[in-house]
């Protein structure tokens, strides 16, 4: 990412999720879509209907000046740039970051805070799937996942908690010693045992997403990965997935009607 700008030296880096964490998305018409972006697939233009999740706004204004703000996607940025444009329209996002920082591990894409390049102890992330910041759970807060619930209000609890971490010495420490609001965060798996024997990020058989992939690339332009637990979607009548993550390989399909990333 290069160093920080002037106005984050001495900042925290805080690293937000996009999909299911702030908004969520659906290729199917929504009747309360916030907006809609246009992408194309193969050629083809597609309507994207995007739905922000409850307080977006207030939550972004809140914490933009704390920290530095990162947006780090496993979407692509076909996709994720319109959106981050449209939600943040004030610049509060210092960077986005998609499916190519993200390191590709047992069909999946797991975001590694080491790409980086910032001191490890002053980054957290907040993402609503435990399999994105596995290699990281020590700086993480799994907030709860985001569809359409309008009574939601987990951004908004998150803020007063996002403040004090802002002038904690140290973001593991914070972390470790504080318990996020509950209806804000959610218990961790433990994914020790999937990870005996994962290499480090550098030199090693851990790599990232590459052009090989290219040829699978529209076809799960806005997909995490065929694990991921947040990437349920349900096709109804033979008409499709109803949300974007349905968009898959047929390598990762459910036999089931009920496309299920476990």
């Amino acid at each position: 990412m290069g160093k920080p700008s002037p106005d984050c030296v001495g900042k925290k880096c805080l690293v937000l999720d996009l999909d299911e964490t702030l908004v969520h998305s659906s290729f199917k018409p929504v009747d309360n879509a916030d907006f809609i972006v246009t992408v194309e697939i193969e050629n083809v233009q597609h309507e994207v209907s995007v739905c922000k999740r409850p307080h977006l706004e207030t939550f972004i204004e809140a914490i933009g000046p704390l920290f530095e703000v990162v947006m780090f996607t496993a979407s692509l940025s076909k996709y994720a740039d319109p959106v981050c444009d449209r939600i943040d329209p004030s610049g509060h996002f210092k960077h986005r970051l998609f499916r190519e920082s993200c390191v590709f591990y047992k069909s999946n894409y797991i975001k590694h805070l080491s790409i980086l390049g910032r001191d490890i102890e002053q980054i957290c992330i907040i993402d609503n799937s435990p399999i994105s910041f596995c290699f990281h759970r020590q700086n993480a807060l799994q907030i709860v996942t985001w569809f359409d619930d309008p009574t939601d209000t987990a951004l908004l609890d998150l803020i007063p908690y996002l403040q004090g971490l802002a002038a904690a010495p140290s973001v593991l420490e914070y972390v470790s010693q504080n318990v996020p609001p509950p209806s804000a965060a959610i218990a961790q798996p433990d994914f020790s045992p999937w990870l005996i024997g994962a290499p480090s990020i550098y030199g090693n058989g851990v790599g990232y997403y590459d052009d090989e992939d290219e040829e699978e690339e529209d076809a799960d332009v806005l997909h995490d990965g065929p694990h991921d637990a947040r990437l349920q979607c349900r096709e109804e009548d033979g008409g499709g997935p109803s949300s974007p993550h349905g968009i898959i390989t047929m390598a990762s399909r459910s036999s089931s009607e009920t496309v299920t990333a476990t």
